[in-house]
């Protein structure tokens, strides 16, 4: 037969697993990471492009703007999360 100390500890036990597990969030920081090298290698790669192709710029402009959506996307998690 358990004593009631060891049923004290064991419903302890118990509340504190519920309540660890209700705080759990979702971590952004490490998309958010992501999310910026993610942008910081595409924004370089579109200013190569814009720079090598001078007669055509619309390739280099194109991968900056899919940069600037990751960018966006970053902002929007950092604002709302």
């Amino acid at each position: 037969m358990t004593s009631v100390s060891d049923q004290l500890r064991n419903q302890e036990e118990e509340i504190m697993r519920i309540r660890n597990k209700r705080n759990r969030k979702f971590n952004t920081e490490g998309v958010r990471k992501f999310l910026n090298i993610a942008f910081l290698i595409v924004a370089a790669i579109g200013c190569v492009l814009y720079f090598c192709m001078p007669e055509n710029h619309i390739p280099g402009m194109v991968v900056i703007a899919a940069g600037m959506i990751l960018k966006v996307i970053e902002i929007f998690m950092r604002i709302m999360m």
